[in-house]
C-alpha cells in the first residue's frame, strides 16, 4: 500500500508539475538568456582571463569546487534542500550539550560537528558523541508520522529533546538543519553555478549547470512553505 501524501506535500508536487507544464506550454515566459552576466560581464571576465593569471587561477579554483559537489548525484543534492517541515534553529541549547554541559560551548555556540553523510545528527564539540538517538531521517521519510521511530536515550522529533525539568529543548535535528542549509547548500549553489559559469569544458559545465538547476529547483518548490516564525526558533510552541 503507497504511504498517504500529507497535504503540504501534495501541494509541493502539484507545484512542481505546474511549474514544468508553464514552462513546456508558455516558453515565451521562460527565461531564455543570461540576465545578471551580461555580454559586457562576460567580456569583461574573458579579458581577466586571458590576461591575468589571478583570474585563471580562480578559474580553476572555481571548477574544482563545482566538480566536488557534481560528484554527489540529484538524490543527494535534493536532500541537501531540507522541507519546511522540519524545524530550524542556529544554537543547540544555551547549557551546551546534555553530557557535557557549557564545556560544548567553549569555542562558541555553532562549534558542533555534522556531515551530509550522516544528515540531522550532530557531535558534541567536547565529547565527540552524536545525537540525537534516533534516525531523524527515517522519520522524516515517514511524513514525521511514525513515532515508533524516536528512539533511544535523546530522541528528538524535529522540535527538540527536553530534559526532565528543564524549561528549554536541545535542538539537535534544528540545530543540523539551520547549519547544513545555511553553509553547505548556499555553497553547492554558488559553487556549481560558478563552475558552469567559468569551465572550458561544454560538458562539464552542463553537468555543473544540472547540478545548480535540481538544487535551484527543490529549493523553489519548497519556498513558499519556509516560514521561520512558526518553523523555527520563533515558533510560538517552542520551549
Amino acid at each position: 500500500m503507497a504511504t498517504p501524501e500529507a497535504p503540504s506535500m501534495r501541494r509541493h508536487w502539484l507545484l512542481a508539475a505546474l511549474t514544468c507544464l508553464l514552462v513546456t506550454t508558455m516558453p515565451a515566459h521562460a527565461k531564455s538568456s543570461r540576465t545578471f552576466h551580461t555580454d559586457a560581464r562576460m567580456a569583461v571576465m574573458r579579458a581577466n582571463l586571458e590576461q591575468h593569471q589571478w583570474a585563471r587561477d580562480l578559474r580553476a579554483a572555481y571548477v574544482k569546487d563545482a566538480a566536488s559537489w557534481a560528484q554527489s548525484d540529484d538524490g543527494f543534492l535534493r536532500a541537501m534542500v531540507i522541507p519546511p517541515q522540519v524545524p530550524r534553529r542556529y544554537d543547540v541549547h544555551n547549557m551546551g550539550c546534555p553530557v557535557h554541559g557549557l564545556a560544548a560551548n567553549k569555542d562558541g555556540l555553532y562549534k558542533w560537528g555534522y556531515s551530509l553523510d550522516r544528515p540531522f545528527k550532530i557531535t558534541c564539540p567536547a565529547g565527540g558523541e552524536e545525537y540525537p538517538s534516533n534516525d531523524f531521517a527515517a522519520y522524516l521519510a515517514s511524513w514525521m508520522r511514525d513515532r515508533a521511530l524516536l528512539t533511544g536515550d535523546y530522541t528528538d522529533d524535529g522540535w527538540g529533546w527536553n530534559r526532565p525539568g528543564d524549561n528549554h529543548n536541545y535542538w539537535f535535528v534544528a540545530h543540523y538543519t539551520h547549519w547544513s542549509m545555511h553553509r553547505e547548500l548556499q555553497s553547492a549553489i554558488r559553487a556549481l553555478a560558478m563552475g558552469a559559469l567559468v569551465s572550458e569544458d561544454p560538458d562539464q559545465a552542463r553537468r555543473f549547470a544540472h547540478r545548480c538547476g535540481v538544487l535551484l529547483w527543490q529549493l523553489a518548490v519548497y519556498y513558499p512553505d519556509y516560514d521561520y516564525n512558526t518553523q523555527g526558533r520563533a515558533a510560538g510552541h517552542q520551549h
